[in-house]
């Protein structure tokens, strides 16, 4: 019971100095809020804290439609994602984020060919170029400007 007594004392410190921290964090963020304050911010100390730099908001986009396999919709899916991609950097900034949410929009043969190579540990997963790179040998049209100048007449 003793070592309880304890144990809770010493959890009852931890969060006291949790609280005071946070105390001292708002005051900070409200002197930097108000900087017409000069002599609020330097009794808080920030002349010696890190600037904070607040970032706005990513913008909302709509997720790119689900890919099948059909090589006529390929390209536009692929820049769509891209395009999805650009547009929120923030939540995409690491390869394999790019390549697992691409992978989420693939539907029958595509994403059991992704998830095969999900199951192999294939380098191509390495990168958004390298994934990319291997899905256009199977879903680029080959005779792309064929197909194109075909369209247009």
């Amino acid at each position: 019971m003793d070592e309880v007594c304890r144990h809770l004392a010493g959890l009852t410190q931890a969060v006291k100095s949790l609280q005071e921290g946070y105390s001292r964090l708002e005051e900070q963020v409200q002197a930097l809020s108000c900087p017409s304050n000069p002599q609020g911010a330097s009794s808080v100390g920030l002349s010696s804290a890190p600037s904070v730099v607040m970032l706005p908001p990513e913008p909302r986009v709509p997720t790119p439609e689900r890919f099948a396999g059909e090589r006529s919709k390929y390209r536009a899916f692929r820049n769509a994602c891209e395009l999805h991609f650009a547009l929120q950097p923030r939540t995409f900034s690491l390869e394999a984020t790019k390549v697992c949410f691409v992978i989420s929009l693939l539907s029958g043969e595509p994403q059991t060919w992704a998830h095969h190579l999900l199951e192999q540990k294939s380098v191509s997963l390495d990168s958004l170029e390298a994934f990319f790179l291997a899905m256009s040998q199977l879903y680029e049209d080959p005779q792309l400007n064929a197909t194109a100048e075909a369209a247009l007449h």
